[in-house]
């Protein structure tokens, strides 16, 4: 069998001047630096990038102009080359781009160019990988900076690091409170460690809207490098489940997150986990790619003139009573509407599937619900899964199928027909059975 190598590169991107941020205001002032982490597989003929960077999402504008290129660069299929994100809201506004000229300003002159080279130096320093383990640990402290209220007006979920203070519950069922971490051993390198986990962003949605920074994720990064001298790594995993963000009086969400509490406690989880570390066997390098198209949501389609309509009001009760009368029940399903009826009848989304020996990641390009991440992982023959979301061109919010009824943000902002996410996690085990029986 060919030799399995990996290459990392890390390369700052962080703005130079005051840029138009996700948290819609202009940041100014940086607290931590944001960074692309790349990740170059390569065995044999078979290879693949994986790009993580430390923005909120990914579009078109973004992703096409270097695509191309950064399979060049690494001599990979273009189907091969997959950019993540980890939903990082204290980050440049990408999906405003073409709109705002200091975020296209930054893209050109700092974003795009530290992409290609950190492609470039993860491959130049791929390094053949002599052991790879993996551990799990059960977070003890966790933010998802989300809720959901239930029909019966009863709310669920936390938006605090310290649970003596929230429920544990995201939605139903318990929250998916589980930590993945996986280590490469390499020869001559530094060993590369992957963490993955399904836990919101909370800077921007707390008190520090207009400070660039990477979220919890960076915090995150630091102190596990500094505990093992390895590479550290984040992959978002399915961390959907909200509401439409109105606060109890008894919890104020916007006053209670904390992203470096959030990042400096994860972290320790990730090292709980390495502890608990066990050998994977290593083995063949497989891909799977799929162009999946998921069916839109249609079926309000014939209020979307009224939905126009009631949004160009500037009254809120006018158009709280317009909104009534139509049968809308709040803002949120007003603006689903809306775009859900500018849509064509069915959108692509790139399902894309990595694995080595043990080990599989499956990237999708939406927000999932954590319950879907723990159902892909229940039927994956993978000892070792990785969910991970926001790949490719983001394409929203993406519940539970059992959550529908229920309504509220996520699920009336999301654009496909109920049963979508679960169609997509099977395609997702799909690729993830045949890739090991051909690895077998």
């Amino acid at each position: 069998m060919e030799t399995f190598v990996l290459g990392f590169s890390r390369v700052d991107f962080t703005p130079d001047k005051p840029i138009r941020m996700n948290s819609i205001c202009t940041g100014t002032e940086v607290w931590h630096k944001l960074y692309t982490n790349t990740l170059y597989f390569r065995q044999g003929e078979e290879g693949a990038v994986v790009i993580i960077l430390d923005v909120r999402e990914l579009y078109p504008h973004f992703i096409d102009p270097i695509r191309d290129i950064i399979a060049q660069k690494a001599g990979v299929k273009r189907e091969n080359v997959i950019m993540a994100t980890t939903h990082n809201h204290s980050s440049p506004d990408v999906s405003s781009a073409t709109h705002d000229e200091s975020v296209s300003d930054w893209m050109v002159r700092i974003g795009h160019p530290a992409i290609l080279q950190s492609v470039e130096e993860a491959v130049a320093d791929a390094k053949p990988v002599t052991g790879m383990d993996g551990g799990k640990a059960i977070s003890d402290k966790v933010t998802f900076v989300r809720r959901y209220r239930l029909e019966d007006g009863t709310w669920k979920g936390i938006a605090t690091a310290n649970t003596s203070t929230s429920p544990r519950v995201a939605h139903e069922s318990d929250p998916d409170l589980e930590m993945r971490v996986v280590r490469f051993t390499r020869e001559g390198g530094k060993d590369v460690i992957l963490m993955n986990y399904q836990v919101h962003a909370a800077g921007a949605l707390s008190r520090f809207r207009d400070k660039l920074n990477a979220d919890f994720c960076g915090e995150m990064r630091d102190d596990v490098e500094a505990a093992t001298g390895g590479h550290a790594v984040y992959l978002q995993g399915a961390c959907g489940n909200t509401n439409n963000f109105t606060s109890l009086p008894e919890e104020k969400v916007t006053e209670k997150a904390d992203y470096r509490e959030l990042g400096h406690s994860l972290a320790a989880t990730a090292l709980k986990a390495l502890e608990n570390a066990k050998p994977l066997a290593l083995g063949k390098l497989k891909t799977r790619f799929t162009d999946y198209m998921g069916d839109v949501n249609h079926t309000l389609d014939h209020l979307a003139p009224i939905a126009i309509e009631i949004g160009k009001m500037e009254d809120p009760e006018e158009a709280k009573a317009a909104m009534a009368k139509a049968g809308i029940n709040n803002r949120y399903e007003r603006g689903g509407i809306v775009s859900r009826s500018k849509l064509p009848p069915q959108l692509p989304a790139e399902l894309i599937s990595i694995a080595i020996g043990d080990f599989a990641m499956a990237f999708c390009p939406h927000e999932m619900f954590d319950i879907l991440g723990m159902r892909l992982r229940a039927i994956s023959p993978y000892k070792m899964t990785f969910p991970c979301n926001y790949a490719q061109y983001y394409r929203g919010y993406m519940p539970a199928q059992e959550m529908v009824p229920h309504g509220e943000y996520e699920v009336n902002m999301c654009w496909y027909i109920p049963g979508t996410g679960e169609s997509e996690i099977l395609t997702l085990a799909k690729q993830l059975q045949e890739m090991k029986k051909e690895a077998e």
